[in-house]
């Protein structure tokens, strides 16, 4: 229903837009139309919807990747929705990893150099300057092709979703995580987020390279002189921070950086609110605070760590976590350990299977579980 209404819609502003046709005309000529080929439309405008929808997500990717290196960036990886291909020692690779929210993703490293002089415009809006462009090609076919009714359909509405893709990312908003527009007017304002930003690039390579957070040099990690919890910058150093601090078993640290995040629930971006949830019933289950782990795992979190446990090394943790330290099902909790073993090499972030594979073994050592690599 939604593919026919985009279509419609795109119809009618293309007729006001570019023809002589009023809005009353086309639909006269619509009812003329036999039952069979409006059938047929609405399904070829479904079709196009889907396709275009598809391909303008990997041109916007592409416009990032682009305006990235011709910005200076090296390539590090190109996810479109769950498929990420990156690149390794051995050539590019393709593994599953998704964020929610978001449909694509082009991670690039900065050119080193201080955060002053980093080349951050063209880098975050390539991608709305790419949905415009070959918006505007579609627009251009359209008018030599409009002879063609499924030329029409498609090129129509291939520009009215990029268009509307330019404005979904390119105007200032923040929904589930910041889109391009926000992150760009942040980053034009504060040095110190172009400083995280950079930092949040290189720290995301090293991991999909597999070197765990404390194996980094200490650089990376740092905290803000002032923890603005409404800062979606600031919370990526907080959360890099916080990572470090369990990777280095430095639980009751790690225990106040998520507890504090959790306690700004409305405030922090809802992506870092559930995730500082799920690290913080690992931490209470560390604990033995089963009562409270139990209170914030409600169905919304619990559908967050099963869904993304598929791609995310760090929710098979804290599943085997609640089966060893909640459920007491050692069996199961030994299984998820033993199935991320043995799939370890499927996920993107692999130096976060390490670590999560480590913090396991070291959970099933304090318990005086029996486990076998």
């Amino acid at each position: 229903m939604t593919g026919v209404i985009i279509g419609m819609g795109g119809s009618i502003v293309c007729i006001g837009l570019f023809s002589d046709m009023t809005v009353a005309e086309f639909m006269e000529k619509l009812k003329g139309i036999a039952v069979l080929e409006l059938l047929g439309v609405i399904a070829f405008s479904l079709f196009s919807a889907f396709v275009g929808g598809f391909l303008q997500i990997v041109i916007h990717e592409a416009g990032h990747l682009v305006a990235g290196l011709l910005s200076g960036y090296k390539f590090i990886s190109f996810r479109i929705f769950n498929y990420t291909i990156l690149k390794t020692a051995e050539g590019l690779k393709v593994k599953k990893f998704g964020i929610s929210g978001t449909g694509g993703q082009c991670l690039m490293t900065p050119p080193d150099g201080p955060a002053e002089e980093l080349k951050f415009v063209f880098y975050n809006l390539g991608g709305v300057l790419f949905n415009l462009l070959f918006s505007a090609v579609a627009i251009i076919l359209w008018w030599n092709f409009s002879a063609n009714e499924y030329a029409s359909i498609f090129l129509m509405l291939f520009a009215l979703l990029g268009v509307l893709f330019a404005l979904m990312n390119g105007i200032p908003l923040k929904l589930f995580i910041s889109n391009d527009g926000m992150n760009t007017i942040r980053l034009h304002r504060s040095i110190e987020s172009r400083r995280i930003f950079a930092n949040s690039l290189r720290v995301n390579a090293l991991v999909q390279e597999g070197m765990r957070p404390k194996d980094m040099p200490e650089e990376y990690f740092w905290l803000p002189d002032e923890i603005d919890f409404k800062d979606y910058f600031v919370i990526q150093q907080y959360n890099f921070v916080a990572g470090l601090c369990l990777d280095k078993e430095q639980y009751d640290d790690a225990y106040r950086m998520y507890s504090e995040q959790v306690a700004h629930k409305g405030e922090i971006l809802e992506l870092f609110y559930i995730e500082a949830v799920c690290e913080f019933v690992y931490l209470l289950l560390l604990r033995g605070d089963k009562e409270k782990a139990v209170e914030l795992l409600d169905n919304k979190v619990r559908m967050y760590i099963e869904q993304y446990g598929k791609v995310m090394s760090s929710k098979l943790r804290v599943q085997c976590a609640i089966a060893l330290l909640m459920d007491d099902d050692e069996a199961k909790a030994i299984e998820i350990y033993h199935n991320l073993y043995r799939t370890q090499t499927d996920f993107l972030m692999q130096g976060e299977v390490l670590m999560d594979l480590a913090l396991m073994e070291s959970m099933f050592r304090q318990k005086g579980v029996e486990y076998e690599k």
